[in-house]
């Protein structure tokens, strides 16, 4: 009798111990930034991608053709929107798209732009946000002189280096 109460006391301690422990442990979803929003603005001259996160974020950022796209991999984070999916008309970006995977241990939130074309863009971090420029094709018209001496006017497309567009005047939060 005495083996099987000092049995259940040392069962009871071990017990209160784990919950004890697993009470002050942070959970694996707690830990890591957690991307809150993905914001996209239109200017006459570029559009502007934000993604809002509780930290200054860790990120990869890359080019994908067929369709046009731009990836951002955060590491060490989580999607805390809902994952979805907008379309945008007039604008750089076509769609947004928002998505988790990897593990507890190694999350990543991705989101991704299609473009309705190949675009030159700049990234760059202020505070807790990841800022993506996309600068806008603009028309351009350029004489030029033929071989017979004509003088012919030329109309292209074209759009500026994005490193042009990524400044430190976005005082304002998209």
């Amino acid at each position: 009798m005495k083996r099987s109460i000092s049995g259940l006391v040392l069962n009871l301690f071990l017990a209160f111990a784990l919950v004890s422990c697993a009470g002050s442990q942070v959970r694996p979803e707690e830990k890591g930034n957690a991307v809150s929003a993905v914001r996209v603005r239109d200017f006459n001259n570029r559009t502007v991608v934000v993604v809002e996160g509780a930290e200054r974020p860790t990120y990869t950022v890359f080019k994908l053709s067929q369709p046009h796209r731009i990836v951002v991999d955060l590491a060490d984070s989580r999607v805390r929107t809902a994952e979805r999916r907008v379309r945008l008309e007039n604008s750089m970006v076509s769609t947004v798209k928002t998505r988790q995977f990897g593990t507890d241990n190694q999350a990543v939130a991705r989101v991704e732009l299609t473009l309705p074309r190949h675009a030159n863009f700049a990234s760059g971090v202020k505070g807790n946000q990841l800022v993506i420029e996309i600068p806008k094709y603009r028309q351009v018209t350029r004489k030029v002189r033929s071989k017979t001496g004509q003088v012919l006017t030329r109309q292209a497309e074209v759009q500026p280096p994005a490193e042009d567009f990524l400044d430190d005047d976005l005082a304002e939060p998209l």
